[in-house]
């Protein structure tokens, strides 16, 4: 099992990353997610992405 940090997220649409995994040893599983940029593009209000996560 993987936990968060071990993570490589790419942005879906522009393939920037988001977030490096902390240890970078051989393989690292990817996952994809929404930049900031992309999903204002889309419209998402800016003010809902400076909210913290709980």
């Amino acid at each position: 099992m993987y936990r968060l940090e071990e993570f490589r997220v790419i942005c879906a649409w522009c393939h920037s990353i988001i977030q490096s995994p902390k240890c970078a040893r051989g393989e690292v599983p990817e996952s994809h997610g929404v930049c900031r940029g992309c999903a204002i593009k889309m419209g998402l209000p800016a003010h809902l992405l400076d909210r913290q996560s709980a």
